[in-house]
């Protein structure tokens, strides 16, 4: 089998967890190294990742210790995905529990953007139908 190595930088605003890793990482920037497995069909050429590295940051309790952490790739999008989700108070906005979608439609109104309420799977303030796509 054909394999693939990907480099690429990630960053961390916040400390995290990676699965299968006992140890929270403080954030920062970290270099990843992801093995792909080149899958050939007969469409197309395909790939799966399975599996990844990166250098963790120096332990003060180890010095002159350098250690390499292996891991699931996709662990590595989960963490990433939990990196960007804002912090939510335990109330959430509105006096509602937080949510991920009154969190959506919350920024959506502060930046601006009025929620279009949908009926019968058509949005009443857009209609595509060519008479509609003339008038200004």
């Amino acid at each position: 089998m054909t394999t693939r190595t990907i480099c690429q930088t990630v960053y961390f605003e916040h400390p995290f967890r990676l699965q299968g890793y006992a140890r929270t990482l403080p954030a920062g920037t970290y270099d990843v190294e992801i093995e792909e497995l080149i899958l050939d069909t007969m469409t197309a050429r395909a790939y799966r990742q399975v599996q990844g590295s990166m250098r963790l940051p120096p332990d003060p309790d180890r010095p002159g210790v350098e250690e390499t952490l292996t891991f699931d790739p996709q662990s590595l999008d989960l963490a990433l995905i939990d990196d960007m989700k804002p912090a939510l108070p335990a109330e959430g906005l509105r006096g509602h529990k937080a949510s991920g979608i009154s969190a959506d439609i919350d920024r959506a109104e502060n930046e601006g953007m009025a929620l279009a309420r949908v009926s019968g799977g058509r949005s009443p303030t857009h209609d595509p139908s060519p008479a509609n796509l003339l008038k200004t």
